[in-house]
């Protein structure tokens, strides 16, 4: 017998059948013609039915309630009968200001300092809540305590005076209480991190230690800039070699050290010649105490020797603060190129070695 051939056109027929034979045998219990799984209704003279109480419908039938779209804060719009207090509007302020410091970088930094320009700073507590945002970022990332100084000084040159003409403007004068509140209150960091309980003793030490260091540095890189007057500096290192106290006397040595590597080469000018004189020699004086810890002894050491050298480091390779990507990548390629210069030494050595032993 010979084989038929499906063709396309035989299976579409026989599927049409099969589907015909189905609809056939539903039409005849509901009394609907059904034609490939489309269900036709009769048409009736029926009046439609009178709306009433609906029959209850079963939650797998019923369509899920619909869902409300989250909007951020940022972009809600308010209705103009929505009162708007001080505080949300102020709190909205603060929330652009912090999300402008996490993306800032030097690259980016006109433009974000641009943007930082552009909000609602309209008065005095919006612009000290927006130096606590700067300071909190500065102590939190040292290295680039230097980036938010050059940030400090744009805004105390273009942000809004609300001072009388001839005296200071008002975000200098509030981030000198910030830079003069916080230095005095050094010593009291461990204590404003001892409620925190996911810390331990050692971990909150550090912590503070690294705020402190943090926030000298900060200090040290405004003065640079002008933006803190040298004899502000000064009185800084004068209370640093002062009596010490704290449950660590030699934190204040280490702030020391640290002021001394940022500002040290501004404050000995002409000027200030005698006054650093006569703090390098009490430096000398500590540096030779064994009282004092080994490595607080080598930091005042380290100090007088950059001091020594006209204030030039014996790694000038190394970059304090924040590099643009150009420079990293024109940095990665030197030390690329010194290493292949190693390894092409390394070889040739090898090989004159190997000559030396054949003969």
């Amino acid at each position: 017998m010979p084989i038929k051939k499906i063709t396309r056109q035989y299976f579409c027929k026989q599927q049409a059948k099969v589907l015909y034979r189905r609809t056939s045998s539903v039409s005849a219990l509901t009394g609907r013609e059904e034609f490939f799984g489309c269900i036709c209704q009769p048409i009736t003279t029926e009046s439609p039915r009178q709306a009433g109480p609906q029959a209850r419908v079963s939650g797998k039938d019923s369509a899920p309630p619909a869902k409300r779209r989250w909007v951020p804060p940022s972009t809600l719009r308010h209705q103009q009968d929505v009162i708007v207090t001080t505080e949300s509007r102020n709190d909205l302020v603060f929330r652009k200001v912090r999300g402008i410091l996490n993306k800032l970088t030097p690259e980016k930094f006109q433009k974000l300092s641009d943007d930082l320009l552009r909000t609602e700073l309209t008065s005095h507590n919006i612009l000290k809540g927006v130096i606590l945002l700067i300071f909190d970022k500065a102590l939190d990332e040292p290295k680039y305590s230097s980036m938010y100084a050059q940030l400090c000084k744009r805004l105390s040159e273009e942000a809004p005076n609300f001072e009388p003409p001839d005296s200071p403007c008002t975000f200098r004068l509030l981030l000198l209480n910030k830079c003069k509140a916080e230095f005095e209150s050094r010593s009291e960091l461990l204590d404003k991190h001892a409620c925190d309980p996911h810390l331990d003793e050692e971990e909150r030490r550090q912590l503070a230690k690294r705020k402190m260091l943090g926030n000298i540095k900060f200090i040290g890189e405004l003065g640079k800039l002008e933006i803190l007057s040298e004899g502000i500096l000064h009185r800084c290192i004068q209370e640093l070699l002062g009596p010490r106290r704290g449950e660590d006397p030699s934190e204040d040595l280490e702030c020391l050290s640290q002021i001394m590597r940022t500002c040290g080469r501004i404050l000995d000018s002409d000027r200030g010649r005698k006054l650093m004189d006569q703090y390098f020699e009490r430096m000398s004086i500590l540096a030779d105490n064994f009282d004092l810890p080994p490595r607080i002894r080598f930091m005042l050491k380290d100090a007088i020797e950059l001091r020594s050298n006209k204030w030039k480091p014996r790694k000038a390779a190394i970059i304090e603060g924040p590099m643009p990507i150009h420079q990293i990548r024109a940095f990665d390629e030197d030390r690329s190129e010194f290493r292949k210069g190693n390894l092409d030494l390394r070889d040739q050595d090898r090989n004159m070695s190997d000559y030396f032993k054949s003969h």
